[in-house]
């Protein structure tokens, strides 16, 4: 399926009369869980929002049930992409520490009993 890839909170604007737009797509095809991934992981750089176990387990349930998702899916897709996140930010010589942060809250979400 195309997927937007990058979906966030920058990259949706209120369009006014034309609704919301999502911009600054990278076109790739994969599975549309990964869409929410991003979304648990921002906005950045708001870590006091972010890197609450809490807000990320009620806004995961939220996106699975409303987007008829798997909810195990959407945590192991978040934590993934924080990962990937992390390794941009070491390759463009950036600080990782906020993306790392959200890989330490994901854990007990992915993998609770």
């Amino acid at each position: 399926m195309p997927m937007h890839s990058d979906l966030h909170h920058s990259n949706v604007l209120d369009g006014g009369a034309r609704g919301w737009l999502a911009i600054d797509p990278k076109g790739l095809i994969g599975e549309r869980t990964y869409e929410v991934a991003n979304l648990l992981n921002n906005p950045w750089p708001r870590g006091e929002i972010v890197h609450n176990t809490e807000r990320m387990s009620r806004l995961a349930r939220l996106y699975a049930a409303r987007l008829k998702l798997d909810l195990d899916r959407v945590l192991a897709y978040s934590l993934a992409h924080a990962g990937l996140s992390a390794s941009w930010d070491i390759d463009d010589g950036f600080d990782p520490a906020y993306r790392l942060k959200c890989i330490e809250v994901l854990p007990p979400l992915v993998f609770r009993s």
